[in-house]
């Protein structure tokens, strides 16, 4: 029973760097990262249905009292070692990124901090 209860989908609230987030961790398998700063996860959970394996979705909006678009460099260099220390958290050794909040602002400061190796190949077809 134990282990069954540790494959279920979840969501949690956690603290990274002392900043609040909500994550929601669906699936197993390849992964794809969500970047949103919604409260409402649920509203989310409908953009992975089917689409991919295991998707983790980052509320950045309990963080940050903006959108995640109006955030500062100074800010934004923050958002990027949070979710670098996520993926570590994670373990993540291969993953995708989806940002949906801040037209991909965050793209090329995460690339550059993360080891380029653990992106998946076509994580610049995953950006909107």
């Amino acid at each position: 029973m134990f282990y069954d209860d540790l494959e279920s989908d979840y969501e949690l609230n956690i603290y990274i760097n002392d900043r609040p987030y909500m994550i929601a961790d669906l699936g197993r398998g390849e992964c794809t990262i969500f970047l949103v700063d919604s409260t409402n996860t649920s509203d989310h959970r409908s953009l992975v249905a089917g689409e991919i394996e295991r998707a983790i979705i980052v509320d950045a909006s309990l963080a940050w009292q903006n959108c995640v678009a109006m955030l500062s460099a100074d800010e934004l260099f923050d958002l990027v070692s949070d979710i670098h220390l996520l993926v570590d958290i994670y373990w993540l050794e291969s993953f995708k990124i989806k940002d949906l909040c801040s037209g991909g602002k965050i793209f090329t400061p995460l690339k550059n901090k993360i080891n380029q190796k653990r992106f998946n190949e076509s994580l610049d077809e995953c950006l909107t």
